[in-house]
């Protein structure tokens, strides 16, 4: 029954370039970055209904020059830990199958407790028309985690290596869409997240998620509002 339902939302959706920052700061829907890039100068905060930070995860968005994105972003989950991340992303000046293609990168460094990890994760993706739909494939093409104790020693750790994802949406008016997207870890954990943008008015964009589907976690809901400076 599960996948039917997965099904049918998927063969729903259809058609959607946008730029709403993801939970990992490129914009896309929840997780998987689309091809395009933000423009103009976006803040947006986003927060899961299961937990109580002393600040939410915040993001800075800004399109810099013609088809460059990058991001900044900044939580507080309780009062002994802070993250902090950039990122870039670039879409390639040329048509692939009809579709745009782009790569990117950022830079997470988490601190909890005294204990620091720092996450570099290179991806790359490409949205493509197909059948009135826009699908985007990505992969994280690698991602390193580096963790050095208080002590001050450092170890390295590979999480992962191409990493494929998978997302569809439909644009709604105004900037809106709805979508789904599949995420296929090497490590086995598969997953699906869904999710809706709707307007909240002209510049303020507001995304309810649901993320980790089918997960061993179990099923996070996510909120999130997006005010857009200029731009779109």
């Amino acid at each position: 029954m599960k996948k039917l339902w997965l099904l049918g939302l998927l063969m729903a959706v259809s058609n959607a370039v946008f730029a709403f920052p993801t939970i990992y700061g490129w914009s896309g829907g929840v997780e998987v970055p689309t091809a395009s890039a933000q423009t103009g100068w976006a803040i947006a905060a986003n927060n899961s209904t299961q937990d109580n930070p002393v600040i939410p995860t915040m993001f800075l968005t800004a399109g810099v020059i013609p088809n460059l994105e990058i991001s900044a972003g900044f939580s507080k989950p309780d009062t002994g830990s802070k993250d902090g991340l950039i990122g870039a992303k670039y879409v390639l000046p040329f048509d692939l199958l009809g579709g745009k293609t782009a790569v990117g990168a950022a830079y997470n460094v988490l601190d909890t407790a005294g204990n620091g990890d720092k996450i570099v994760d290179l991806y790359a993706s490409g949205t493509f028309p197909i059948y009135g739909c826009d699908l985007t494939l990505a992969a994280d093409c690698f991602q390193e985690k580096m963790t050095t104790t208080t002590g001050g020693v450092t170890t390295r750790s590979t999480l992962k290596k191409l990493s494929p994802q998978i997302a569809l949406a439909k644009k709604l008016d105004k900037g809106g869409c709805v979508g789904l997207e599949g995420v296929f870890n090497t490590g086995g954990d598969n997953y699906a997240n869904a999710f809706v943008i709707v307007p909240l008015s002209d510049r303020l964009m507001g995304r309810l998620a649901w993320s980790g589907i089918n997960s061993s976690d179990g099923v996070t809901t996510l909120i999130g509002v997006e005010y857009t400076f200029a731009g779109k």
